[in-house]
């Protein structure tokens, strides 16, 4: 990673409460993942300040893919676009503004650079938004993830109760297997395995 990302990062991670961005370890864990598996398509519902989606789009300019991120404030916005135009990560992102129920209803291929495909088929999604409504968004995200896919849910632990009915459906799924990693807040990985 380049000197100037290290720095915005280590700057942002100077914020991390104010932000509620996720920690050190498991935005370097989900960077690597993404550069192991080659990932290109991959979905962040909760931009904030653009932590994580620096991470994101780091491994990105790698695999050469693409992330959509959906954020419900403005002002979040801008400061995200500010720090990953600082990075020089701001092509592999687009962000889009409202509601992400209402957004992960809207999108399509095209949002990640795929105008050629008709059907989207996502790597990943990593959820840090909304914790009593991190059901609803799996419900709408399960058919958009290709097999062998990976859903990342953040705070599970540090938001038990808020979190819970969501854990509980995808620790049960016949079409997933999960696994609770124990970074702070814990971050609940699950794989969809057919």
């Amino acid at each position: 990673m380049k000197s100037h990302i290290l720095e915005k990062l280590a700057e942002l991670e100077q914020t991390r409460k104010d932000f509620w961005n996720i920690p050190h370890e498991s935005a370097n864990f989900i960077n690597m993942l993404i550069k192991t598996k080659n990932m290109k398509n991959i979905l962040e519902i909760g931009t904030s300040n653009g932590y994580s989606a620096i991470w994101i789009c780091d491994a990105l300019s790698i695999t050469k893919g693409h992330l959509v991120s959906l954020e419900f404030w403005q002002k979040r916005i801008d400061l995200a676009e500010e720090n990953l135009k600082y990075c020089g990560l701001f092509d592999y992102i687009t962000i889009k503004l409202g509601s992400a129920l209402e957004s992960i209803k809207k999108l399509s291929p095209k949002d990640f650079q795929e105008p050629e495909t008709n059907k989207l088929a996502l790597d990943m999604v990593f959820i840090d938004a909304n914790k009593k409504e991190y059901i609803k968004y799996f419900e709408l995200v399960h058919p958009l993830i290709k097999k062998n896919g990976i859903i990342l849910a953040d705070n599970v632990t540090s938001h038990k109760e808020s979190t819970s009915t969501y854990v509980e459906a995808i620790s049960q799924h016949p079409d997933y297997q999960t696994q609770l990693l124990p970074f702070d807040g814990g971050l609940l990985m699950s794989v969809k395995v057919v």
